[in-house]
């Protein structure tokens, strides 16, 4: 269980960092920031949780909604 538990961990943190990187080619290849405001629509949602825990950070497969929206804000 420990050994799984683990694993599930290492996982989601290579799938957090592919997401940003993905997210970094998405930009890169944007010629225009969409506005923040509109990105904003698109994370925040009544079933968003833009401040999970600690463990639910470690074990999410994507950055959080925040942390995304936190990157496009200091890039706009």
């Amino acid at each position: 269980v420990a050994l799984s538990a683990a694993g599930g961990f290492v996982r989601a943190f290579v799938g957090r960092a592919q997401e940003r990187a993905a997210d970094r080619y998405a930009i890169d290849r944007l010629a225009v920031l969409p506005p923040l405001s509109m990105v904003r629509r698109l994370h925040v949602s009544a079933t968003a949780d833009l401040d999970p825990g600690r463990l639910a950070r470690l074990a999410a497969p994507h950055p959080t909604p925040a942390e995304r929206l936190d990157w496009l804000g200091y890039q706009a």
